[in-house]
This record gives C-alpha cells, structure tokens and sequence, in this order.
C-alpha cells in the first residue's frame, strides 16, 4: 500500500480554500466594466490548483512496490546525500495590510486600496530521485496569490522527453484615482450627459459641469492564461507547442473632439472603454546535432475589441463654423477603437558549424498583418448625413502588410586570443492597403463639400519601411586580463510618403577592459555615429495627403515651418563615452563606479530638437565586515539636457512671412535631473535560524523648462516638476522548526509630487476642452505582513 502523504496534502487544501476565498472577495469589489473578468478568474484559479493536485501523481505515479522500495531506499541514505540530491518544496501562507489607498502605489501590485490581503506564495517540486531510471518532475510555483498581480505556473514532464507547462497571469495597471466625468454610461460605448445638463459655448458657462462630476478610476486589468508542450523525438528532432490568450479590461483615457478649423474645436477627455482578448498560438519543429540545426515555426497572434466605436453627447452648445444639430442636446461624436487585427508569420532558423571554432546562423521570417473592420459611418448627425454626395470610397481599410526579415552571422574565433564575426539584417514592411480619396468631415460639425479641390478631400498614406544593415566586429585578448574589441555598423532605412525618403547611419564603438591585479577591474567605451541621408522636404506628406491641385492653392504649400526637422529623421551626430573601474582594497569591502555621457548633435536642424545630452553616475559599495553582516550603498545621478527651436505661426495668407519673422521664433531649454541614494544591510547568524535585512531609497526628480522667445511673443516662467519618494523597507524570518519559519516583512514609501499639468487643473479650467481634473499623486503607504512558511 502506497504511504499516507498527508503532510504533502494539507498545505494544498490551505492553497486551495485561501486563494478561491480571495477571488471571491475580489470579485465582490470588481468595478463596473469589469465584473465579466471575475467568472474567468475562478474557472482559471480553481483548474490551475486541480492540474497542481494531480499532476504529481500523474508524472509520479508508481506501482506499490517501487513506492515501497523507494521508501526504505530514501531512509537508508544519509543526511548529508540528502541535503545534496533531494528538493524541498515551501509553501507560505499569512496576512498583510496596507495603510492607505494609493493607485500609484499599488500600479502594478494590485495593493491600491486600504485593508488587508492574504500572503500565499508555493514553490513546489517533486521529482524523481537522481538515481531513479526515470527523471519525472511536477513543480507548482505561484506568486502573490492573495493579490490581483498573481502569478501561477505549473510544469511538469520528463528530463530528456517531454514538458508540459500551464500558466495564469494576472497583471493590473492603476494609473489614476482622481480623475472626474459628469458623462453618465461610463464603460459602455456610449456616454451621454445628465439630466439638466446646460450647455454653453466654453466652459465657464456649464454650470451643472462640476455638480455632475463623478469618480472615474483610469486603470485596466490583464488576465493571461497559457499552456505549453515540448517534446524530443527519435532522430534529432523536437516539437514545441504554445498558446496563449489574454483579456484586457478597463478604462483608459481619449479625446473626444468637435470642430472642423483652428478657431471652432471643442473637446472633451473621456472615459474610454477597454475590452480586448488576444490568441497567440506558435509551433516549431526543431532539429539538432553537432555539424548543423534547423528550426520550422508558425505564429499567430488574433486581437479582438469588444468595443468597435465610442459614442458621446456634445457638451457644448453650437457655435460659428458647425452645422447647428451638432451643439447640445442633438450632437453626437462617434469615434472608432483599436480593430480587430490578426498577424500570420512563418520562421524558418538555421545554424551550421564549419569547425569548432567558425559557425554561420540565418533566419527569416515572413509575416501578413491584415485589419479588415468595417468603417464607422462619416457620422451619426441626420443633418450631414442628408448632405453626403461622396460617400466612402469602400467600407473597410483591406489593410495588409507584408512583413519579411532575414538575419545573417557569421563568428569565427582562429585563434585564442582574436575573434571576428559580420552580420547582416534585412527588415520590409510592405503596405499593400489600397490608396483611396476621402471626402472627410471634420469631427461631426459640418456638411460635406462637394467641390473636386478642398483641403477636405485626403488620401491615406500606406507607410512602407525597408531597413537594411551590415555590421563587422573584433575581439582581441592581449593577455589574462586584457581584452580590445570593436564594432561598425551601416544602417540605411527606405521609408514611403515620409519626409525623408532615405536615411542612412554609420555606427563605430570600440572599448578596452583591463584587470590590474586581484583589487582593481576598468573598462572603457566609445561610440560615434553620424546620420544623414537624402533631401528633407517637410511638405511630403501633404503633397501625397491631399488631392492634385490643393497646394498650388495655399500660400507656402506648407503645414510645419519649412525648417522644421523630425528628430528621428534629421541628420544628427552621436558621441558616446562611457567607463568603469571597481577596487577590492580587502577582501569584505567592494567600490565600483560607472559613468556614462552621450550628446547628440541636430547640426542640420534650424527647428525641432537641436541638442541632447544624456549623463549617468553611480558610485557602490558593498562590504562584509564580518561573516554574519552584509551592507551596500550607492549614489546615482542622471541628467538630460535637451534644446529645441520653434516658431509662432497662424493659418492664413501671411503665414508664409510669419514663418520668418525673427519675432516669431522662440527657444526651449529641458533640464531634467535624478538623485537617487540608498543602502541596505542583511544579518544572517551562524545558526541560520534567524535572519533579517532592512533597505532604504531616496530618489529627488526634477524637471525645468526654461524659454527665450522673440519680439511677437511673451513668455512667463514655468515652475519646477518635482517627485520625491522615499523607501523602507525590512524583514526577519525564524526558523522555528525544520520545517516551519515564521517571516514578518514592512515596506513604507512616501511619494510627493508636483506637476505643472495636472496640479489644480479642474475639470473646467479651460475654456474649450473639459478634462478629467486629475492630480498629481501624494501619498503615504505601510504594508506589512506576517507569514508562515512551510517547508515539504
């Protein structure tokens, strides 16, 4: 008869009541929007805990005599062959509570609200007997169980066979708590306004604005569950399974806006509602052996919205330049969501060793992405509808890309002391959507125009991109503690409707390392990269976007200032530098320092960004002066600097002079800079049975935006942007028994912030756009835990 295992079975029930009680208590809490997840959550918690109770018995499972004979092999091994060869799994189980509601704090923790939570953490493993004629292996990991960012991964198989692994994720991102809407419907795809609602032309006439505002929590909320299966089979060959799918749910935030000139826009920031799902599913067959391998893969990844549009009710009352349906209470926008999309991609990867010492690899990939969701209609007022004469040129984009990358190496190392290697990188994304003209209607407000030239009539734009690159690198060792290296690389990208067609970059670093000795290490690095390419010409896009005949019309043919440069596409040239050196003056004492400066040069660029420079610092220490003791320290200073150059201008015939009027031009110098301190000790006496560590941070962040500005214009000084955050945390764990400890853990974080765009922003505070009124976040938060962890 098999041996009664009841001390591997009762933290499994422990597990399986604690972290089924928690999901019902935080479906209970599930806001609006949200209460759909909760039903997935339990189906998934309750099949990942039944996989963990039997798969152990599954991959185990023995007849009752190699149970028994397994037993009285297991007693007559000695403590120390024990200690070596067999696992322990722990399973740990408590209570926490945090002081306070914080979204900020709990952004990606799920601890944003006050009260208390369960602690279960497991790390299970059973597997064979490392002289056991199979190596069957069940192990159940799961992490922060009692909380909404729980993780929990079952794998199980047989060394040199197969696996089997099954996962679930939970992943929360909470990114405001004081954010305001008087929208009623928040959630759904339609917001419309509240009873009573008086419209007016700005903001400062909604008077039943502010009484209408409620509570709007901006955050989304992700469940993955995915399973994965590897097998090895005979001649070389291996198969890899993977699936995976994903719900997203939630609020974010979007503009709503209506107006059709640079006079007549009103807008309002919404609540929009999020409902994604997502397959993946891959398979790849791979062969193997020493002289050469091969690998065949497919992937598909399907992406669904729930929501195809989002529709709203026009806050404000009509004005000059929109039809008069538009205004309040018969104006409603509708604007469309992330579509449905799927992405097909096949790879096919190889590998060939000429000798021991020179091998080549490619691999390629050939991929579709495809959207083909039906179109809103131009839009929702009675009013332009009766006016459309054009309707839309098809009722779906048909969009396509085809993608193809193709990577080539390389390495060879002749000798001990150099090594080589090239490589190449193809990379084409090809638009093949079809280019149509739109006879657009600007935001819901105005009729169409029939007229063959207008500024109305747009043709989309297809991007392509074609990458290419070519890299060539050397290693050289001068000796045991010597080493040379360097890298060169040429990029070009060909882009479509772009306003540069072509770029082209050539990238060189070299660095050196040396060791002096057993207690000093350095290392230095270079890099230079110079960026050009072709003509810019900033009116690309419009001359591809609007129909034959438009820009003849307007004065200068422009949109940007002529001598605008996009950053990413102007010429531009790099310097990087960067080092390090660390001293071991004893054996328990350690310092490093690192540095790094890099400053990017816009030379060509009279508008846009002009200047950047980035600077990196930090200085360890780490020491043990005595066994039982462990400190660090460190001290890291970061610095961005960055200068662009612009000019005022406005629609119209004069635009064309404003442009350059030396009145009309102004400056903006960024300065942003990061201090960050901290250290932290660990105590561990010799008996091992007590232990504890404490830590502390101190990060100040500060951002300023300094302007110069010509004669046409005024300026005022903006205030400094402020975070700062202080961290403490510690915790003690004793080990009461062999198989019991007791832990207690305590983190604090203080956290002030100051932000120019959000601080004392009201929902009303301009007179055109409503805005959610959110607030910078200022916060106080003490969690704390106490656990028990059982050692099995």
């Amino acid at each position: 008869m098999r041996p009664a295992r009841d001390a591997d079975t009762n933290p499994w029930r422990c597990l399986m009541y604690a972290t089924t009680n928690t999901a019902r208590q935080l479906s209970r809490k599930a806001p609006a929007g949200l209460g759909a997840q909760a039903p997935l959550q339990r189906a998934l918690l309750a099949s990942m805990i039944a996989a963990a109770l039997m798969l152990p018995a599954i991959a185990l499972a023995q007849d009752d005599e190699s149970a028994t004979d397994e037993q009285t092999s297991s007693e007559s091994k000695s403590d120390e062959l024990l200690a070596l060869t067999e696992t322990r799994s722990i399973f740990e189980f408590g209570f926490g509570y945090i002081s306070d509601n914080s979204f900020r704090f709990g952004k990606y923790t799920g601890l944003e609200n006050k009260g208390g939570f369960g602690v279960f953490n497991l790390d299970y493993i059973n597997r064979a007997s490392y002289d056991a004629p199979a190596r069957d292996y069940v192990t159940v990991r799961g992490t922060d169980m009692g909380l909404r960012s729980r993780s929990i991964e079952v794998d199980a198989g047989r060394q040199g066979d197969f696996r089997v692994r099954v996962s679930y994720d939970q992943i929360p991102s909470f990114k405001s708590d004081s954010a305001q809407s008087m929208f009623d419907g928040v959630g759904t795809d339609t917001l419309t306004l509240p009873s009573g609602w008086v419209p007016s032309a700005t903001t400062a006439g909604m008077t039943q604005l502010i009484p209408n505002l409620k509570p709007v929590d901006i955050k989304t909320e992700r469940e993955r569950f995915g399973v994965r299966m590897d097998k090895i089979l005979p001649g070389n060959f291996e198969i890899s399974t993977k699936y995976r799918y994903e719900e997203k749910d939630g609020l974010k935030s979007i503009a709503g806006v209506f107006g059709n000139s640079g006079g007549n826009p009103r807008a309002a920031i919404l609540p929009e509602p999020v409902d994604y799902n997502e397959h993946q599913f891959d398979a790849v067959v791979r062969y193997s052996e020493k002289k050469y391998q091969f690998e065949l893969g497919y992937h598909l990844s399907i992406f669904d919205n729930a929501n195809t549009g989002l529709t709203f009710q026009n806050p404000f009352s009509a004005i000059n330049g929109w039809v008069s349906s538009t205004g309040f209470p018969t104006g409603f926008g509708e604007m469309a969501l992330p579509p449905d999309n799927k992405f097909q991609q096949g790879t096919a990867k190889f590998g060939y060793n000429f000798s021991d010492t020179t091998r080549f690899a490619a691999d390629v990939a050939i991929g579709r992405m495809s959207q083909n969701d039906t179109f809103l209609a131009f839009t929702l007022n009675p009013t332009i509808l009766a006016s459309i004469t054009e309707p839309l040129p098809r009722n779906s984009l048909q969009g396509e890309i085809n993608t193809t990358v193709i990577n080539l190496r390389l390495s060879s190392r002749p000798t001990r002391q150099f090594n080589w290697g090239a490589s190449f990188r193809y990379d084409d994304r090809d638009n093949n959507t079809p280019i149509d003209i739109f006879n657009m209607i600007g935001a819901d407000s105005q009729l169409q125009n029939p007229a063959d030239i207008s500024n109305r009539r747009r043709l989309n734009q297809p991007y392509s991109y074609e990458e290419t690159k070519f890299g060539l690198n050397a290693g050289y060792r001068l000796d045991e503690g010597t080493r040379f290296t360097a890298v060169a690389e040429h990029r070009e990208i060909d882009r479509t409707f772009s306003e540069r067609a072509e770029t082209r970059e050539n990238t060189f670093t070299v660095s050196a390392s040396r060791g002096f000795g057993e207690q000093f290490d350095g290392s230095v690095r270079y890099t230079y990269a110079d960026r050009g390419g072709s003509p810019y010409d900033g009116t690309v896009p419009l001359q591809f976007g609007f129909v034959e005949g438009f820009l003849e019309e307007e004065p200068g043919g422009f949109e940007s200032p002529p001598a605008l440069r996009r950053f990413t596409l102007a010429s531009r040239e790099r310097n990087q530098i960067g080092a390090n050196l660390s001293y071991t003056p004893i054996s328990w004492l350690a310092l490093s320092v690192d540095g790094s400066y890099s400053k990017d040069n816009y030379n060509k660029s009279e508008l846009g960004l002009t200047d950047s420079k980035v600077q990196s610092y930090t200085f360890d220490l780490s020491a043990t002066p005595v066994e039982q003791w462990t400190t660090y320290a460190f001290y890291t200073y970061d610095k961005l600097d960055s200068d662009q150059n612009g000019v005022s201008f406005r629609s119209g015939a004069n635009r064309l002079a404003q442009v350059t009027d030396p009145g009309n031009f102004w400056s903006a110098f960024h300065k942003d800079r990061i201090d960050t301190v901290g250290g932290g000790l660990v105590f561990k006496p010799d008996d091992q049975r007590f232990r504890f560590g404490a830590d502390f941070v101190y990060a100040l962040s500060k951002s300023d935006i300094d302007f110069t500005a010509g004669s046409n214009l005024t300026t005022a000084p903006l205030p400094t942007n402020t975070v700062r955050m202080t961290t403490i945390s510690g915790y003690g764990q004793y080990q009461m028994t062999d198989k019991l400890a007791v832990k207690a853990t305590v983190y604090y974080e203080r956290y002030r912030s100051s932000d120019i765009a959000l601080d004392g922003v009201e929902a009303n505070q301009l007179a055109n756009v409503i805005l959610l009124g959110d607030q910078a976040p200022d916060f106080n938060a003490t969690v704390a835990t106490v656990s028990l962890i059982y050692s099995f």
